[in-house]
């Protein structure tokens, strides 16, 4: 079972912004917005990604987000491709379960 990744929850990186998602889920499929806060302000773009009951991963714009759960923790690394030497470290401070197939 894939870990349910769905509603509303954060990423604090290391680079001290913070990324907000809101997210629907469809077993390993997800989508949803991601709202970055950074000192160029604040950008929202809509974005997919995949998860499994290990790992997740998805694009915000031209940064890949990859990140893996760590006794229901996510943790994880982004990469820029426009610029591949910053990558950044981050963690989401939620408790994440397993998707629970419907009734």
């Amino acid at each position: 079972m894939p870990m349910n990744v769905k509603g509303r929850w954060d990423l604090a990186q290391g680079d001290g912004n913070t990324v907000a998602l809101s997210l629907d889920q469809q077993g390993e499929s997800f989508s949803g917005e991601a709202t970055i806060d950074g000192p160029a302000g604040q950008i929202t773009e809509s974005m997919s990604g995949v998860v499994t009951d290990s790992d997740m991963s998805f694009r915000v714009g031209t940064v890949l987000y990859i990140g893996s759960f760590a006794q229901g923790r996510l943790y994880g690394l982004s990469i820029d491709f426009q610029n591949v030497a910053k990558q950044v470290t981050w963690f989401a401070p939620k408790h994440f379960h397993p998707l629970e197939d419907p009734p």
